[in-house]
């Protein structure tokens, strides 16, 4: 999918360019009138807006339709480098409180041992630097030679001639120019220089349209991995063992991915050296189900005498707290 071209510029840059000066007013684009033939020139600005629309709208639907934050995150990747002409990126995102510490980034034609290798160099100093706070609507990072900049940390500048980088090219993720920072996405050139005014203005508005998008799959999959936590912690960690008994159990909720389950299972050792099973389920899945089964689960009966019935004396117990929607048995 990556359409590499060459770049336009190799004078090295600052970093962390400051927001440009609002350009002059230009004269009103005339249209011909009807009936009229548009001048060549007009037909060939006409003719790249459409082609670069077009290119916009395919790559947006291409990330509408991935599966996942996994897919998310490589679909923007490889849509970002193919408007640079760029041939390897990375992308971090910000987790809840995590005071401006990435978690694990993602790569396009970047394997894990090199992926290993940027994440040691520092963020302040790295391809990152200044956009994981809170950036203006003009924040970006563009280094345009990663050997002579001057601006370029040693440790960054060490590891691009390790990886054979030549320039930086770099957009902080944000739903708004006042929101919080969701990550930030970079693109490296293998030789120094620097995205025209076109291609960047592409990847910058394709930004804006991705952020929305990789907002809801964050938020979704910080759901679902809390969710499967408090699943997990609901189960037991080991069952009994009687001589003459071997219990096993297994819980595999249908779409892990998707929904948490709300299945839960226990093995109880009784006083009259017998063992009591219970299986039960809140109807229903996700991260919902699972916090409603937490005060339904059947407790250890502590006290039980050896006459008790486990199944009378948990109903017992929790007649007041049981839902319609609890089952057990």
């Amino acid at each position: 999918m990556t359409d590499v071209h060459p770049l336009t510029s190799t004078a090295p840059a600052a970093t962390a360019l400051p927001p440009a000066p609002a350009a002059p007013a230009a004269d009103p684009l005339l249209l011909p009138e009807l009936g009229e033939v548009p001048a060549a020139d007009l037909q060939d600005r006409l003719a790249g807006w459409l082609s670069d629309f077009t290119s916009l709208q395919e790559h947006l639907e291409l990330l509408a339709r991935a599966d996942g934050l996994a897919g998310t995150l490589d679909a923007l990747l490889d849509s970002g480098a193919a408007l640079l002409g760029a041939r390897r990126g990375l992308v971090v995102t910000l987790p809840p409180g995590s005071e401006g510490q990435p978690a694990r980034p993602v790569g396009l034609g970047l394997d894990r041992a090199t992926l290993g290798t940027l994440e040691t160099v520092p963020v302040e100093h790295g391809p990152f630097a200044g956009l994981l706070g809170r950036p203006g609507p003009e924040g970006r990072l563009l280094i345009a030679d990663l050997a002579a900049d001057p601006a370029v940390g040693p440790r960054f500048r060490e590891v691009a001639e390790q990886l054979g980088l030549g320039a930086c090219y770099a957009l902080p993720l944000a739903t708004g120019p006042a929101e919080e920072v969701l990550g930030a996405a970079a693109w490296f050139y293998d030789e120094p220089g620097s995205p025209d005014e076109r291609r960047e203005h592409l990847v910058r508005r394709y930004c804006e349209f991705a952020a929305p998008l990789l907002a809801r799959q964050l938020a979704a999959d910080r759901a679902v991995r809390a969710a499967e936590t408090l699943r997990r912690s609901l189960l037991p960690g080991h069952l009994p063992a009687r001589t003459g008994l071997k219990v096993a159990a297994r819980c595999v909720p249908a779409a892990l991915e998707r929904a948490a389950g709300s299945d839960w299972y226990d093995a109880i050792a009784l006083p009259d050296d017998t063992v009591g099973l219970t299986v039960g389920s809140v109807l229903g899945g996700g991260p919902g189900a699972a916090r409603t089964r937490a005060p339904t689960r059947p407790p250890r009966w502590a006290g039980c005498g050896p006459r008790c019935a486990p199944t009378r004396c948990w109903r017992a117990r929790t007649r007041s707290r049981c839902s319609a929607t609890s089952n057990c048995c």
